[in-house]
């Protein structure tokens, strides 16, 4: 009795000492999860456009009316936001004033001006050209082409113009195929049977009441606890799929493109499908089906095209970074880097100049008194 009594013992405290020991393991397991997890959010940079922009329920977000941000992007870089929710200093009239040519450019952060004042855009460097064109920058950040496109038909109904500059980059057509954006919902389009319809609207509101979750989503699944609920009840791979397939996605852009030429012929505008290189353009990085797309449908619909990759890519490689924002060089926001410097919009506004001169139904808009 007394040795089974002895041996009872040296097993309880075995168990005993096993269970603190699992015990501190699964403590420190938990704790170094958090740790890990607590580094990451703060290191997770805020997305810029949170701070000038405001919920939309058709377009996901837009520019806040009247705001002005002194420094956004460095010293005396300031963001300027008119009471149309366009990037301007002033508010338009609903007319073009006599001698003037109105353009309007439409884009995403490229033609916003990410990095760069209000004058330093390639938008507004384009008036310096030609002092009689009046710039109307309607550019969003984070827009996808289809948010650019609606944006356009809302922002633009009551608002005369000669020239329209439809100005996407090649990640704004693979955006129109989401129905969300770093975890921001937006609407996307659908074609049925030749027709687009507007799908996901009124946007959801969620991600735009909890921005410091919607900004850290991502990285709080990284918690054990969370992984283990998901495994219970497993949620979406990932909180942007796909809505459309590339066949799908090309269809709405052909249809947005002859939209937007029937819009301008009944208003006597002259649309321009201009295509911004990007880096990832100029190094091979990104496909080149979607400058194809735009090529063949412009030629197919009679749309106007400016495609200025050829210029970006007769360029050798030292002098093209000297064109876009550098890693580190705006180290307080996510996705900085990547958009144009002052030197590069300042060459995107020579060229489209240069190109929409040698154009003859642009240069005879810009040569009429």
């Amino acid at each position: 009795m007394f040795y089974m009594s002895r041996a009872r013992k040296v097993v309880l405290v075995a168990v005993v000492n096993i269970l603190i020991i699992v015990g501190l393991f699964l403590l420190m397991e938990g704790f170094f999860s958090v740790l890990f997890v607590g580094r990451r959010i703060q290191a997770n940079k805020p997305i810029a456009e949170r701070l000038h922009t405001e919920y939309d329920l058709d377009l996901g977000w837009v520019n806040k009316p009247g705001v002005v941000i002194e420094n956004m992007y460095g010293s005396g870089i300031d963001i300027r936001i008119n009471s149309q929710s366009l990037r301007a200093d002033y508010d338009y009239s609903a007319t073009v004033l006599p001698g003037r040519v109105r353009v309007i450019c439409s884009g995403d952060s490229f033609t916003f001006g990410y990095g760069v004042a209000n004058n330093q855009t390639w938008c507004a460097l384009l008036g310096e050209e030609d002092k009689r064109l009046e710039m109307v920058n309607m550019g969003q950040g984070g827009y996808g082409l289809d948010q650019s496109y609606l944006w356009y038909k809302q922002g633009a109904a009551n608002l005369a113009h000669d020239i329209h500059l439809f100005a996407p980059v090649v990640f704004d057509y693979e955006r129109l195929r989401l129905d969300s954006f770093f975890g921001y919902g937006k609407p996307y389009l659908m074609a049925q049977d030749g027709v687009l319809h507007t799908e996901n609207v009124p946007v959801p509101r969620q991600s735009y009441l909890l921005p410091w979750l919607t900004r850290n989503g991502r990285t709080l699944q990284q918690l054990r606890t969370v992984q283990f609920l998901q495994s219970q009840r497993p949620l979406p791979e990932a909180e942007e799929d796909y809505r459309l397939d590339s066949a799908q996605a090309q269809e709405v852009v052909a249809l947005i493109l002859a939209d937007l030429q029937k819009i301008s012929r009944e208003n006597g505008v002259i649309l321009v499908i201009v295509y911004l290189p990007t880096r990832e353009d100029y190094y091979g990085e990104v496909t080149d089906s979607w400058r194809e797309l735009a090529q063949e449908e412009t030629a197919r619909q009679g749309i106007l095209f400016i495609d200025l990759m050829p210029d970006f890519q007769a360029l050798p490689p030292d002098e093209v970074e000297k064109l876009f924002i550098s890693e580190g060089a705006l180290v307080e926001f996510y996705g900085a880097t990547g958009h144009y410097t002052e030197a590069g919009n300042a060459l995107v506004a020579q060229l489209l100049y240069e190109k929409m001169r040698d154009i003859p139904e642009l240069a005879d808009k810009l040569a009429q008194p």
